[in-house]
């Protein structure tokens, strides 16, 4: 690696390279195929009490489901959805 810098460095100086460090914008990575984040989040207050229970043990299977399949950013949201409810429950 030494070796390959000094001529680099040889060159640089022989042609009146001065190194300078790329500047790019940083944009949003779009993988093929993968859907927008954006879900539709449930309204707490419209939820009647009696429903609250099984609407967070329905959550908590949809969130075991994602994190088996490795899904962590959904298991992620739908974490945060059930603590919402647990606050209002």
């Amino acid at each position: 690696t030494n070796r390959r810098r000094e001529i680099q460095t040889a060159y640089n100086k022989r042609h009146g390279i001065t190194p300078q460090t790329i500047i790019k914008a940083i944009r949003e990575i779009q993988t093929p195929g993968k859907k927008d984040s954006k879900k539709k989040k449930i309204d707490v207050k419209k939820v009647p009490k009696a429903e609250l229970t099984r609407l967070i043990k329905g959550l908590e299977l949809q969130m075991e489901m994602a994190s088996q399949n490795l899904d962590f950013e959904n298991a992620a949201e739908l974490r945060d959805q059930i603590e919402e409810l647990k606050t209002v429950a």
